[in-house]
């Protein structure tokens, strides 16, 4: 999931920046099955001009992550604050142990703050990754056009759950794109007839996980996912256990 550099990431999939400096983000696609089903999700999921356009957003999640054995192995409840203009800046907070923790993007700097203060012992990569990871799910699928992703279209296919849906392929490469720092392939479904997103399964170096956006909300225009569920895959595209659920709750977008 972490196929960015930090800064190119924030950049694209919060403000999208990368797409801003193109005259027409959807006329790079030259497949015009491609293009148009692009086009038609990104108009029923709110609007590219609009997700360019906007100031920031805000949102609470619960997260709960299972064992095999269907055990919570942990499970967290943060608040999400993602700022565009005039600066990017990102902020994930919660409480663990009757402690604040913050982790934070600002100024080219990531950092993690336990009750205010600075933790030393953090791990840079991995507040990297934990931003990183919040940041891309957050933006696709407006994200799907930065430069160096490549997209194929794979025709009308069926979901685990039995939706028929329109198959966009995405492919990073770090031997092609600086962007990249990982070789993760991308499968993003959308609806055969309302073209919203309804889920995506991603191939991992050590697994494949299955991801199925469950319910929306309409904020701001935009079509937001209020819970979703990933599944980890076996080699055969079947579910081996249910590895996490997620719920999104107020929304604030400006």
């Amino acid at each position: 999931m972490y196929k960015y550099n930090l800064v190119i990431l924030l950049c694209v999939c919060l403000s999208c920046n990368t797409t801003k400096s193109v005259q027409n983000p959807i006329s790079s696609i030259t497949e015009p099955e491609l293009q148009s089903v692009m086009q038609k999700a990104f108009t029923a999921m709110g609007g590219l001009s609009n997700w360019q356009s906007k100031k920031s957003i805000h949102f609470d999640k619960k997260t709960e992550l299972y064992l095999a054995s269907g055990d919570i192995e942990k499970a967290t409840f943060q608040k999400h604050d993602y700022y565009e203009q005039p600066n990017s800046k990102v902020e994930i907070s919660w409480r663990e142990n009757e402690a604040a923790h913050l982790l934070q993007f600002e100024d080219g700097k990531a950092q993690k703050k336990i009750n205010g203060k600075i933790d030393t012992s953090a791990k840079t990569n991995s507040i990297k990754n934990s931003i990183m990871a919040s940041t891309f799910v957050i933006g696709i699928p407006f994200n799907l056009i930065d430069e160096g992703t490549v997209l194929s279209y794979e025709g009308i296919q069926t979901m685990v759950n039995g939706k028929k849906v329109h198959v966009v392929k995405a492919v990073y490469n770090p031997d092609i794109s600086a962007n990249h720092t990982k070789s993760d392939i991308w499968w993003h479904y959308f609806d055969e007839k309302t073209y919203e997103q309804l889920g995506y399964k991603v191939q991992l170096v050590d697994h494949t996980s299955y991801v199925e956006n469950l319910t929306f909300e309409r904020v701001g225009g935009f079509l937001l996912t209020t819970t979703r569920k990933s599944w980890r895959l076996d080699e055969e595209g079947n579910k081996l256990y249910l590895r996490a659920a997620y719920e999104y709750s107020n929304f604030e977008v400006k």
